[in-house]
């Protein structure tokens, strides 16, 4: 029998091209923060001047949001998925959101990639692309260590385009690549993979690997 995996995107569910990633021997159920707001106050999530935000997609459009304004919403929709059957909760966002109460494990992707990245780079370069300039400062102070520098690169998830060729040559110097946010697709990592030796860590890949390691333990019992 399939585990039913209950997504949590920042968003409005369902996002189909945000779940093609899961393994077979998962059932999805979805659920979103723009789900719990009426379309007409979802302008009151947005962030203050210098609030650190999040970007998402709601009617083929995209969102900035501000972090701390979702959080409440984070819990009911997670509370919502778990009482239709949820056995596991993962939150489809790569910032480094609070954990809140769940009754089933709950998996925060920023966790898990941070987890990985200081064991593979605890001192270095460490390239970094996330959506959109303005979040530099944030996201260098979710990863910038004592050892670890980083190259920051904004690049848009959801669009076709490429990096450009000064950007591929910036990231060409890094000794690591994460692509920050769970918009990035595996055709994305793929593409700049074939341009860079270093690893290129996608946020959704490396989710993947903790569910199915989770699903493994759960059959060994």
């Amino acid at each position: 029998m399939k585990t039913k995996l209950g997504l949590i995107t920042i968003g409005l569910a369902p996002r189909p091209e945000l779940v093609n990633w899961v393994p077979d021997e998962f059932s999805v159920m979805e659920n979103g923060v723009l789900n719990q707001v009426p379309e007409d106050k979802w302008r009151g999530l947005s962030p203050e001047e210098g609030e650190d935000f999040l970007y998402t997609r709601a009617h083929e459009k995209e969102i900035k949001l501000s972090v701390k304004k979702i959080e409440p919403y984070l819990e009911l929709a997670g509370t919502q998925l778990i009482a239709k059957g949820a056995q596991t909760l993962v939150v489809l966002c790569s910032a480094p959101l609070p954990r809140f109460k769940s009754e089933v494990p709950l998996l925060l992707p920023h966790n898990l990639t941070r987890s990985l990245v200081d064991r593979m780079l605890p001192g270095g370069t460490m390239g970094l692309i996330a959506p959109d300039p303005r979040q530099e400062n944030m996201m260098r102070a979710n990863w910038e260590t004592g050892g670890r520098t980083i190259i920051f690169n904004p690049h848009p998830p959801y669009g076709r385009e490429q990096l450009t060729s000064d950007q591929v040559k910036l990231l060409q110097k890094c000794d690591l690549i994460l692509a920050d946010c769970f918009g990035y697709d595996v055709s994305f990592r793929v593409a700049l993979q074939g341009q860079i030796t270093s690893p290129v860590l996608l946020v959704r890949e490396v989710t993947m690997v903790f569910l199915q390691q989770l699903q493994g333990f759960k059959k060994k019992k």
